[in-house]
């Protein structure tokens, strides 16, 4: 349970730097692909809301990218669960 419970804590961790590092270079970048990678690591960590907020940045910068659009619906469905 120890071992259980550091491995939570430390992907807690792991995945707060990963979408703070996402974060960063979404507003540096401000592209698209920025945006998605943003929105994939808030998915890592169950955040959904915020996931679903990327990707909407990502689909509002690039209406032909249909694979935003179908990973957005991913999202949503897993957000329903």
């Amino acid at each position: 349970n120890d071992d259980f419970a550091e491995a939570k804590r430390l992907k807690a961790k792991y995945d707060l730097k990963r979408i703070n590092t996402c974060k960063l270079i979404a507003e540096m970048e401000h592209t698209p692909f920025s945006y998605f990678y943003l929105a994939h690591a808030y998915e890592i960590a169950g955040d959904y809301e915020n996931a679903l907020v990327a990707i909407d940045k990502a689909i509002e910068l690039t209406e032909l990218n249909n694979q935003y659009k179908r990973y957005r619906s991913e999202l949503q469905q897993k957000q329903g669960h």
